[in-house]
């Protein structure tokens, strides 16, 4: 008899495991995370492993030091099992364990440090939320400023300054909403009223952006659990990148449709937004979720990280891939459950 390989050993263990390569991108995943994650393995491999595990930033941001092989983080996930132990495997790549919930309880230096930042938190919260109201009404004056000039006068310094504030407004907003709980109250919405609400949130800005916005929606599709706010505003960040990966006189496509059914994992509806942009490599697509991170799809710096945080928080799950052409696909999963 041959003997077993590893990756044979990999999915005979009732314990859940997900392997990463270096650049934080998912290769394999067992049955029994699988299980733990409510999702297919097709939907996880090729993705980056923070998308799977609901984490936020880069796994080396969360203190994995890439060459020390001996460093392991212990973490409570938002998704799936109470928690997991992830390992740098020397610079190779991760590998992350499931584990019950009465597992590895925090020590008290942890809970010190979860403290200080929470503090931190509410400072960086507080803070943003004073500079809203100066932004608000330097974004209301240059507004005026511009309704009083002749048109194309207002192509110059006045469209910087509209430009910078907006940024900065979305960088105001980023601090209040990491700083929530991601706990959010879900209900049942219809994906129509969820769609619909986002692209009224960004419909001016693709005005101005010269860029359409096509909906095409699968009839019939059942309610989704989520938080009806948070996802709205998930699905508006996604919205408003693609419009600004897109050409001028290009079109944003806003899809949904029922995914196929999978043993173990609960019916879910898929919301699929498609830019028409220059795409982005597995490393960027790393860098782009990590807050206050700018790059070609997160203008501010905010946008994917927040979005995925407000999915995650509703029950959801964010896959992004290439799409034919060119652009990204952005796929948000939503479940269809009853909640009880």
């Amino acid at each position: 008899m041959r003997p077993l390989t590893h990756r044979e050993v990999l999915d005979g263990l009732s314990a859940g495991v997900v392997v990463a390569r270096h650049d934080e991108i998912t290769t394999h995943v067992n049955p029994a995370a699988c299980r733990m994650l409510r999702a297919a393995a097709s939907a996880c491999l090729g993705q980056p492993v923070q998308l799977l595990l609901g984490i936020s930033a880069s796994l080396r941001d969360h203190g994995l030091d890439e060459l020390d092989s001996e460093c392991r983080l212990e973490l409570n996930l938002p998704v799936g099992p109470a928690g997991a132990t992830l390992q740098n495997l020397g610079g190779r790549g991760f590998v992350c364990v499931f584990r019950p919930f009465d597992e590895g309880r925090l020590a008290d230096p942890r809970l010190l440090r979860m403290e200080r930042e929470a503090a931190i938190d509410a400072i960086v919260a507080a803070f943003a939320h004073e500079v809203r109201n100066p932004l608000a009404a330097l974004t209301a004056a240059s507004e005026m400023l511009h309704a009083e000039l002749p048109p194309g006068a207002s192509e110059g310094s006045l469209a910087i300054i509209q430009r910078q504030v907006r940024r900065l407004t979305a960088l105001a907003r980023a601090p209040i909403a990491l700083a929530r709980s991601s706990a959010v109250q879900r209900v049942l919405c219809t994906v129509e009223h969820l769609v619909a609400d986002a692209i009224a949130a960004v419909s001016a800005e693709a005005r101005r952006c010269g860029v359409r916005i096509e909906v095409s929606l699968e009839p019939g599709l059942p309610r989704v659990s989520v938080g009806e706010r948070e996802l709205v505003d998930a699905l508006a960040e996604v919205l408003e990148n693609a419009v600004h990966a897109s050409p001028s006189g290009a079109a944003v496509a806003v899809g949904a449709r029922l995914l196929p059914a999978a043993p173990d994992v609960p019916p879910r509806a898929a919301i699929e937004i498609t830019d028409r942009g220059v795409g982005l490599s597995p490393a960027e697509l790393v860098e782009s979720l990590r807050p206050f991170t700018t790059s070609k799809v997160n203008a501010a710096g905010t946008g994917l990280a927040l979005a995925h945080r407000h999915i995650v928080g509703s029950g959801g799950r964010l896959a992004i891939e290439t799409a034919p052409g060119g652009g990204l696909v952005v796929r948000i999963e939503l479940s269809t459950e009853e909640l009880r």
